[in-house]
């Protein structure tokens, strides 16, 4: 073949794509021109995984390697060779990157501080997740102490199926012990689900120093949001000792067993809380108070104590906790303030509470022994609130609600402490199931609660026993307590079989009395910073139900037993009962002991001592008031109005019923007198204004009046 026809035939297909391409750009005029452009491609960096292979606190394959090591956003994991085994610290792991650390399982692998320090140090704004391990002995000492076992520092910490056990958060000399477990702060996000926190302890300092949070300290504006997880047997234990002076506000304070929450939002759904303990220190002294104001070895929140800011708490269960007043404190010399008084056995509210689907089951307040009350007003050795405690004074002087829907309060007490002396209010027990008040350390509005679609049952409120030569204590609201201006509304709800019960006098005293044992609301306040507010109790569609109001022992060689006031209700401020049911509730003055008069009882159904009451479509019957019997030629108690008692105020009554009531007075013992039992229905001394469509019927006392006295 000539060259040229080797040429001729290289050279066709090049020909063939040159006429194709010459077609091509005479129809590209037709259409738009291509344009080539750079294409944005993911991030393609490569996330690590560092296995744990060494259980050594440091070198080669452990877990401080580890985390030094690791980069932004990789995870650590461990060898299955080291399950079983405990990782124990000489000194804590700090993280400032965003780690994933993947445990095992909290029962196949331990982290220790050996209780020589904390364990995770975390800071610098990242995300750290820890899932899967136990983190247990670890210690954090400082004034405060912070995060016995972790502190997050403007964080996010994510812990999810950990366990965190015996670690401790010590404050020193009169310093605070914050977060046994965790302290969340500085805007720390904190978030804890399917976790087992237990045996953990806040401890303050000698000194009176305080103790906040028992397991979790969330405080500077930080979020905690706990998920199905279970707190048991962690303790907040404040010092003992300590003079207020100038600068402090209080010594001694212990601030919530389970979880302390202070200027900060917290959440907590489908969680346990049972045995925490928040236990005041002892011996403090109230000295010049700061600004009129002092609080000593006093707190609250055996479960959780929420103050300044806003808790939502849904679907838990509050068991077993308690909160301990300290004992042989003393006031101070001038201003106003609590000594040993303790409140919110299960939970302390001074923000913004919405509670839900929750149960509150034999948790205990009680106020301290043996204490001493300052110069001028003073509370205590005062227990309040056996289940929930919601007071007005927090730091922020905003107001402090309370909403609690469908929720059980059963067999919780608020009692108060035996021996106390010299105080405005001394050893009282107030709100078994619940207690609001409306009295701000500062600035007013004061505090508002609504309970609605609710039960409390079986709760108590106890008084103290008085000391020699002095009467025992009173007792305020069973089932609830309203005081100091509060505002309280009770819907759709059942309170029954809660009591009232007095203190017995000391040698030569006489008995204390149980007032309201399903609900008390108190008269215009006394307290120093907005006296003469009224107390505000609305109760609608509700049913108040064998309920017990019970008088106290005299002591020995005393004048008189205690009465029992108001077995259903007891009110000397606004009260508006509508569409409610009062019913087999009972008035009960205690026995003349030792040769004392027997008690009185005073409004079987409702007691009525001042203020206003309004009462609508209610239905009062088969309520009972009995004056209890004398002792040793001793005289027996009186038994006034079985449905209604009315010693001053006014009352209107419309479109109700009041029949099937009792009033019965006690016996005498030999030379003494029988008691009287007079107005089975109703017994006025106040004004009593009836209207035309109002039945009172049927009722019976054993002396007089058996439907209705001073009508």
């Amino acid at each position: 073949m000539s060259l040229m026809n080797v040429l001729s035939r290289l050279l066709q297909p090049v020909a063939l794509r040159c006429r194709q391409q010459r077609r091509h750009w005479r129809s590209a005029r037709q259409v738009p021109r291509f344009l080539p452009q750079l294409e944005i491609l993911e991030d393609r960096t490569v996330l690590s995984t560092w296995t744990v292979t060494s259980s050594a606190d440091s070198g080669d394959g452990s877990l401080r390697a580890a985390i030094a090591t690791a980069q932004n956003g990789d995870q650590i994991v461990f060898d299955v060779s080291l399950r079983g085994q405990t990782i124990t610290l000489a000194s804590q792991l700090a993280i400032s990157t965003t780690l994933d650390i993947e445990g095992p399982g909290a029962d196949q692998l331990s982290i220790s501080g050996d209780h020589a320090g904390r364990i995770f140090n975390i800071s610098g704004g990242v995300t750290v997740t820890i899932a899967g391990l136990t983190i247990t002995d670890g210690l954090a000492t400082g004034a405060p102490g912070r995060g016995g076992a972790i502190l997050n520092t403007g964080s996010t910490l994510i812990l999810t199926h950990d366990v965190l056990s015996d670690n401790q958060a010590l404050g020193l000399s009169g310093q605070n012990g914050q977060g046994g477990a965790v302290a969340n702060v500085s805007g720390g996000t904190l978030i804890i689900s399917e976790s087992l926190l237990t045996q953990n302890q806040s401890i303050g300092g000698t000194d009176g120093g305080s103790a906040q949070g028992g397991t979790i300290a969330n405080i500077q504006q930080s979020t905690a949001t706990i998920q199905q997880s279970t707190f048991i047997g962690n303790r907040a234990i404040s010092g003992d000792g300590g003079i207020i002076m100038s600068g402090v506000v209080g010594r001694g304070l212990v601030l919530g067993g389970g979880i302390f929450s202070q200027n900060g939002i917290l959440t907590v759904e489908d969680s346990t809380f049972t045995g925490n303990q928040a236990i005041a220190g002892s011996g403090g002294s109230g000295g010049s108070g700061r600004n009129g104001v002092y609080i000593v070895d006093s707190g609250g929140g055996g479960g959780i104590f929420n103050n300044s800011g806003p808790l939502v708490l849904s679907g838990s269960t509050f068991t077993d906790n308690q909160a301990f007043g300290g004992s042989y404190a003393t006031g101070g010399t001038q201003g106003f303030g609590l000594v040993g008084v303790m409140e919110g056995g299960g939970l302390f509210n001074a923000g913004a509470a919405t509670v839900t689907n929750c149960t509150f089951d034999h948790n205990e307040a009680r106020g301290g022994s043996h204490n001493t009350g300052g110069s001028e007003f003073t509370i205590v050795g005062v227990g309040r609130g056996g289940g929930i405690s919601s007071p007005a004074g927090n730091e922020s002087g905003g107001r402090v609600t309370l909403l609690a829907s469908i929720v059980t309060l059963r067999h919780n007490r608020a009692a108060g402490g035996d021996g106390d002396t010299g105080g405005t209010f001394v050893g009282d027990g107030w709100g078994g199931g619940v207690y609001v008040d409306g009295a701000p350390f500062s600035n007013p509005p004061g505090g508002a609660a609504v309970v609605s679609n609710s039960t409390l049952a079986d709760n108590q409120a106890i008084a103290g026993n008085g000391p020699t030569a002095m009467d025992g204590s009173d007792a305020l609201g069973g089932g609830s307590a309203n005081l100091f201006g509060g505002v309280l509304t009770v819907s759709g709800s059942t309170l029954s079989g809660n009591q009232a019960i007095r203190g017995d006098g000391g040698a030569g005293g006489n008995g204390g009395s149980g007032f309201g044992a399903g609900l008390l609301n108190g008269g215009p306040s006394t307290f120093p910073t907005n006296v003469g507010a009224p107390n505000i109790l609305s109760i609608l569609d509700s049913t108040i139900t064998d309920n017990d109001a019970e008088g106290g022992a005299p002591g020995p060689g005393g004048g008189s037993a205690g009465a029992g006031a108001g077995g259903g209700i007891a009110s000397a401020g606004i009260l508006t009962i509508l569409g409610s049911d009062l019913s087999h509730n009972r008035a009960l003055g205690h026995d003349g002991d030792g040769g004392a008069n027997g008690g009185n009882g005073f409004g079987g159904g409702l007691y009525i001592a001042g203020g206003s009451a309004s009462i609508l479509t209610t239905v009062i019957d088969h309520n009972r008031a009995f004056g209890s019997d004398g002792d040793s030629g001793s005289n027996g108690g009186n038994g006034y109005g079985g449905g209604v008692y009315v010693a001053t105020g006014t009352v209107l009554v419309v479109v109700s019923e009041i029949s099937y009531n009792q009033a019965f007075g006690g016996f005498g013992d030999g030379d003494g007198t029988d008691g009287q039992g007079v107005g089975g229905g109703v017994y006025n001394l106040g004004t009593f204004l009836v209207d035309d469509l109002t039945v009172i019927a049927h009722n019976h006392a054993s002396d007089s009046n058996d439907d209705c006295f001073g009508c």
